[in-house]
């Protein structure tokens, strides 16, 4: 549709300034939510799904450790439940020893406190 000019004074007839403010007002909604709104949804997904995967992390190494010492208990140590718990808290130790080992901190000028 063309557009209705003022004779006048060459500006856009009375009728389209509120079809034209609407569509400044939803360019500049557009652009908020681009800029701002998404980047704070995009943050609050990191977040919730950083959350659930520690949550499924833990569930799974607690029922991995209860079901590892029940299967020594059953199978291998019948009676004996102190050597199951010694058995995991050894594997335990090592694995945590061999991460601590491989963990650098590269410092700059030597030295490190």
């Amino acid at each position: 549709m063309a557009e209705q000019r003022d004779s006048a004074k060459g500006r856009p007839a009375v009728e389209d300034l509120p079809g034209k403010a609407a569509d400044l007002i939803d360019e500049f909604v557009d652009r908020l939510h681009n800029k701002f709104v998404r980047k704070i949804i995009l943050a609050a997904r990191m977040v919730v799904f950083g959350l659930l995967m520690v949550s499924v992390a833990i569930l799974a190494f607690t029922i991995a450790a209860i079901g590892v010492i029940r299967f020594l208990n059953v199978y291998l140590f019948h009676g004996h439940e102190w050597a199951s718990y010694a058995i995991v808290g050894i594997i335990l130790f090592g694995t945590g020893l061999f991460i601590f080992r491989r963990h650098h901190i590269k410092v700059e000028g030597g030295l490190r406190d």
